[in-house]
């Protein structure tokens, strides 16, 4: 069974991540402010810059690639430590390359790691299609082989900081074929002539222009041979096999995120109940904000219980996909709950910009769409539950 020993060189990594965020984030996000300000650029280059120079990137790379060689249940640890600040997220961004790795080549892993250790290049990971929505495996988005070449064509939507991506992780389906049959995923250099992106104007998420969403167009976006992640043919679809793996990652995080700002605002109320007086005493004795905490409270340990265990399963080579449906519903409606509950102690206060509550609330709103609405995550959750009965 699972042992929740977190190991040592797991533990000095993360209490030098919380040095890190304590130092460094928390402090930038008193200066910039808990409005709508961005993190300037070159400040987020500089703070990646000092990551790299601590060790603190790339941690899911490969040792003999520069990584630390961690699994996603190790992550869940660094990740928690990570998203204490509104920015850590972002400072950290590498979407989907980590799992990838695994899947390039020896000459791709070399020569691509090189380059995002060297020049600190961001990525953005292209899924989503705007008529397939939580359904990718409809995805219209196509591809043809002509000669050592692949030609690119169609749109994806909502994708991060696809603006100011130096590459791009492209899932497309191979023309003539049908539903997961032929995905196929490309790395894309977004220099490429047919590659464009544009922001998406939406309420919360951005701490930086690197997490805008965008809609990314492919006109006759030619791609190089070599940048084909992915088995083309391979009839059950590597490129969807691919884009489940960095998923799972991605909703790992999210759970580890979860817990990080969840237990932020819920210390934030615990300390402001102790203090703000109403009616002769605390408001930390009155019975309603006391279920209040303690509801928060039972609902964080819950989702880094099941974080960690849909991580370690992950990790363990075992079907972790009923884990991780669970998880992205827990994970953010646990935040929507804390946050809520949080705001109401504070009261008026709670909905000022001086305090960080109201942008994670709106944040927290917008995950229980984004990486696939709760709704469809709990229609497979009865869908496997009534396939397959309860699994252990």
């Amino acid at each position: 069974m699972i042992d929740f020993e977190i190991p040592d060189e797991v533990n000095m990594v993360r209490d030098t991540v919380a040095r890190f965020v304590e130092d460094k984030l928390l402090p930038l996000e008193r200066e910039v402010g808990f409005i709508e300000e961005d993190i300037p650029l070159d400040t987020m280059r500089e703070l990646r810059t000092q990551l790299r120079e601590l060790g603190l990137l790339n941690l899911m790379a490969p040792v003999s690639q520069g990584g630390a060689g961690f699994g996603q249940r190790d992550m869940a640890v660094i990740h928690e430590a990570q998203a204490r600040s509104l920015f850590g997220g972002n400072i950290w961004r590498g979407t989907g390359m980590p799992e990838m790795l695994k899947r390039f080549s020896k000459e791709q892993q070399e020569k691509f790691q090189a380059k995002a250790d060297a020049d600190d290049l961001f990525g953005c990971f292209c899924l989503t299609d705007p008529t397939s929505g939580s359904d990718p495996s409809s995805m219209v988005t196509s591809f043809v082989r002509d000669g050592d070449n692949y030609i690119l064509n169609g749109r994806k939507i909502f994708i991060s900081g696809a603006h100011m991506a130096d590459y791009a992780t492209i899932y497309a389906r191979e023309v003539g074929t049908t539903r997961k049959e032929g995905i196929n995923a490309f790395l894309v250099d977004t220099d490429q002539p047919g590659f464009t992106a544009k922001v998406i104007a939406t309420m919360g998420r951005p701490t930086s222009t690197s997490t805008d969403a965008c809609e990314v167009s492919l006109d006759d976006c030619i791609v190089p041979e070599q940048c084909r992640l992915t088995n083309e043919g391979s009839g059950g679809g590597s490129g969807w096999g691919s884009a489940q793996g960095t998923l799972a990652g991605i909703r790992f995080a999210m759970g580890a995120r979860s817990v990080a700002l969840s237990t932020r605002c819920l210390e934030m109320a615990l300390e402001y109940s102790k203090h703000r007086v109403t009616f002769g005493e605390t408001i930390s004795n009155r019975q309603s904000v006391q279920n209040m905490m303690a509801d928060s409270h039972i609902e964080i340990s819950t989702t880094r219980l099941l974080t960690h265990y849909g991580a370690w399963k992950q990790d363990m080579g075992m079907d972790a996909r009923q884990e991780i449906s669970m998880l992205k519903v827990l994970a953010t409606e646990t935040l929507g709950n804390v946050v809520d509950r949080a705001i109401q102690i504070h009261g008026g206060m709670g909905i000022t910009k001086e305090l960080p509550l109201e942008k994670i609330y709106r944040n927290a709103r917008v995950d229980r769409i984004v990486d696939g609405p709760n709704e469809v995550h709990r229609w497979v959750i009865a869908r496997n539950l009534l396939k397959d009965g309860i699994l252990p």
